[in-house]
């Protein structure tokens, strides 16, 4: 890195010099130099034409061009591309530096801002190896619209091209060509969507609704069955390595179309003895009739119920009716019917829920001796009918709900149930395989029913365009054939992307990582782990890359870092524009988050 050195030039005073020169040969209206730490942003007036341009000392991060001993990045956030006009005054911009040589630079040193993460000293992290303050509250502005648009990363929705169901279908058979010929994982699983609830809780964020009829739900069940039979030859002899089926609420299908469904899906696709099937069920729409056809005719293998609350005034305040003795007979017809595993899901947090009710719900869950017991924190993200209705949680019932969830962990581990990747179980197989297939190795996933998403391992990520309206207008374009599809289309490097992106808060294996991509972390996205190795986020110990994200709102906003370029090139073209200076994105995560800012593990670029 360059200091302040004798006999070193300010690397501000040089460029005003080349500026200047370029003006006499190009129409450059003005120019204004920002410092940065180590770095010089260049904002420039080609002839009506704002263009801006990172200048840093020579190194390997991604640029625009490089020069002897400078690295140049086109860091405009209104295009992806200049003009050609733009691009070639830059050009002659390069030329004057090329014939500069390697003069001996002094580049700005601004003081650290100390950044705060939860249990880490002040003192141990600073931005003093970020390029520039702008770049983390960049970062900052794109965890938020992830958060608050599409939070699984590639992001598709909102960064995804239009692509044709041709398109997707030629792109699954290149993939299973792949999966075939042992170049792409082997996993392969297969999701079904049902976006029906009998009443929409005020604590859910799923993409369902309550507002439909009969015709409405029969048709939904005649797509899904016409998609099965569709990719049935497309998947003709492959075999599936997990099944789910999630919502909405599952267990709202009547028998008959039950039976429908999980025939249709037997007979279109090949599920060894043994896979994992999942289905989720509400205990009001679980019977026994339909926990034997799911038994025999489904092949399930775990049967999630999610009781959340039985406090009778937190279920008419989240619009529930549960009652213990159908949730008990539920366990009971699983565990008759040969069922291998059953779930529970808890909240801790909701609204009217009390420390005593969540205990006593609790303890009455492990009498039933589940498998695993997921227990959710109730959050009031702003598109739950909770949020909406204009309600938010004091202070008292966020201290509250997390005394539920501390109480409830401790009291799992008590009664023998491991640390799962979904919450605590007495095994691991208990677990969702799929979620751990998709997340630990990449592997591929068929989404069907409306709008599930998907991923062809090496050729897409895609899912069903939803019009901003909402599901219900979507389900009625369903109905009249307009379906439309949208695309990240992905290679091999940003399927390495995606697997640092999904994993950075749980750590993983070097060794494992090298096995599935042939190369290092720090190979794929050099640039951005370098970032997180020197914040303190990242390190290796061993063959283990340990990592301190803090929490949720941390981990959106360091993964950034480590987007691949193809998606962080969409961010900029999509998202960038609509960036509103004035606005606090730090601010607005941590209160997405839950945080305060005084408690707040998130680093303060304040």
């Amino acid at each position: 890195m360059t200091h302040e050195a004798e006999g070193a030039e300010s690397a501000r005073a040089f460029f005003e010099r080349v500026l200047a020169l370029l003006g006499r040969e190009v129409p450059l209206r003005s120019f204004r130099i920002e410092d940065g730490f180590e770095e010089l942003t260049l904002h420039l007036d080609l002839d009506g034409e704002a263009v801006s341009l990172g200048v840093r000392p020579r190194d390997e991060a991604p640029a625009w061009a490089r020069t002897q001993t400078l690295s140049l990045a086109i860091t405009s956030n209104t295009e992806v591309d200049v003009s050609r006009e733009a691009e070639h005054h830059l050009i002659l911009l390069k030329a004057l530096l090329d014939r500069a040589g390697t003069p001996k630079l002094a580049f700005p040193q601004k003081q650290p801002i100390p950044i705060r993460f939860r249990g880490r000293s002040t003192e141990s992290a600073t931005f003093e190896h970020a390029r520039s303050k702008a770049e983390l509250d960049f970062a900052a502005y794109v965890a938020w619209r992830a958060l608050t648009s599409a939070d699984l990363y590639p992001h598709v929705g909102p960064l995804g091209d239009p692509v044709s169901e041709r398109d997707i279908q030629d792109g699954w058979e290149r993939t299973l060509g792949r999966i075939r010929a042992g170049t792409a994982p082997d996993k392969l699983g297969l999701y079904v969507h049902i976006p029906f609830c009998a009443v929409a809780c005020t604590f859910c964020y799923c993409m369902k609704t309550d507002r439909f009829d009969r015709s409405t739900f029969d048709a939904y069940v005649d797509g899904l069955v016409d998609e099965m039979r569709e990719y049935s030859a497309v998947f003709a002899r492959m075999p599936l390595t997990s099944v789910y089926f999630g919502g909405g609420t599952p267990s709202l299908l009547p028998v008959p179309s039950l039976e429908r469904v999980l025939s249709t899906m037997r007979s279109s696709f090949v599920i060894p003895e043994g896979t994992q099937v999942i289905f989720e069920g509400n205990p009001d729409s679980l019977n026994e009739k339909k926990i034997e056809l799911l038994a025999k005719a489904g092949g399930v293998t775990r049967l999630t119920i999610g009781l959340q609350t039985l406090d009778p005034e937190a279920q008419r305040r989240a619009r529930r009716h549960n009652e213990p003795e159908r949730v008990a007979a539920a366990v009971r017809a699983a565990r008759r019917e040969g069922i291998a595993h059953v779930n529970v899901d808890l909240m801790a947090g909701l609204d009217g829920q009390s420390l005593a009710s969540f205990q006593k719900d609790l303890e009455f869950v492990l009498s039933l001796e589940p498998d695993s017991v997921h227990i959710n924190a109730f959050r009031p993200q702003p598109w739950t009918r909770f949020a909406l209705g204009g309600q938010n949680m004091s202070d008292e019932q966020h201290r509250l709900r997390d005394e539920m969830l501390a109480w409830g962990t401790e009291r799992l581990d008590g009664g023998g149930y491991a640390h799962l990747d979904q919450g605590q179980g007495k095994t691991h197989n208990a677990a969702n395989l799929q979620d751990y297939d998709l997340r630990k190795v990449n592997g591929s996933l068929l989404g069907l029913g409306y709008p599930a998403r998907s991923h062809s391992y090496g050729a897409y990520y895609y899912e069903p365009e939803v019009p901003g309206a909402g599901i219900e207008l979507a389900l009625n374009a369903e109905r009249a054939a307009r379906r439309r599809f949208r695309a990240i289309a992905v290679d091999d490097h940003g399927e390495c992307h995606r697997h640092l992106v999904h994993n950075l808060h749980t750590g993983f294996s070097l060794s494992e990582f090298q096995a599935l991509w042939g190369k290092l972390p720090w190979e794929v996205s050099p640039h951005g782990w370098s970032k997180l190795e020197r914040l303190g986020v990242v390190r290796v110990d061993g063959d283990r890359v340990e990592t301190d994200c803090g929490d949720h709102a941390d981990m959106l906003f360091y993964r950034v870092f480590l987007y691949s370029e193809d998606v962080a090139s969409r961010v900029l073209r999509v998202w960038a524009p609509e960036r509103d200076e004035s606005v606090d994105y730090v601010e607005l995560l941590r209160r997405m988050c839950e945080k305060q800012p005084e408690s707040s593990g998130l680093r303060d670029v304040g």
